[in-house]
């Protein structure tokens, strides 16, 4: 077995999420029988599709928020032109870096920076989906913060967890090269297939 698959095994940040809520799926078949409902846990987010859980439009929600709290963002489809986009780049003032994903996507699937039109090319080049894509101005902050939290019984909300959302960085040696450096990173080396094509210098 090659040591990037033993590292799937004996490193537990590395095992897939179905290992750790694996013994939630039982609980949640015993709520979804007394509730008569599948999708039960939607009641929670009312407003969003299926609850906001999966399937739930980025784009659809942020147009809900005031402007001035929102990344200026353009909604693209896979039958937008390239020529359109570039129009529609200078229509919203939209300047590089730029942030693209998809509009249904999760956990961070399908993010990338963009630094150039050229890394925006390859991007929509690479993208297989026919999902809507979001292109978003890049929002310098020191940090990002995903925060999840929930009304109790009393109308009092209250914060459940704060996760620090970032980008993957690797510090050269000023000697090797990037690929070596991205196979000697436990973290990353089983990466390199993606970055590898999200790369041409890789």
């Amino acid at each position: 077995m090659k040591k990037l698959q033993w590292k799937r095994i004996y490193k537990p940040e590395f095992w897939p999420f179905w290992i750790f809520y694996f013994p939630a799926y039982f609980y949640y078949f015993l709520l979804a029988i007394k509730s008569k409902r599948w999708v039960y846990f939607s009641n929670l987010n009312s407003s969003m599709k299926l609850g906001g859980a999966f399937l739930s439009s980025k784009y659809k929600y942020l147009k809900q928020l005031p402007k001035k709290w929102t990344p200026i963002t353009l909604a693209i489809s896979k039958t937008t032109s390239f020529s359109e986009i570039k129009k529609l780049l200078q229509l919203k003032q939209l300047d590089f870096p730029l942030i693209i994903k998809p509009d249904l996507g999760e956990r961070g699937k399908g993010v990338e920076k963009l630094e150039s039109i050229d890394m925006l090319a390859h991007y929509l080049k690479q993208y297989k989906n026919n999902d809507t894509l979001l292109i978003q101005e890049f929002i310098d902050y020191p940090i990002e913060l995903g925060i999840l939290f929930y009304w109790d019984t009393e109308g009092k909300p209250n914060i459940s967890s704060i996760g620090e959302k970032s980008f993957c960085e690797i510090e050269g040696n000023g000697k090797d090269t990037l690929k070596k450096l991205v196979h000697d990173n436990h973290r990353v080396n089983h990466r390199e297939k993606i970055i590898q094509t999200r790369f041409k210098t890789y």
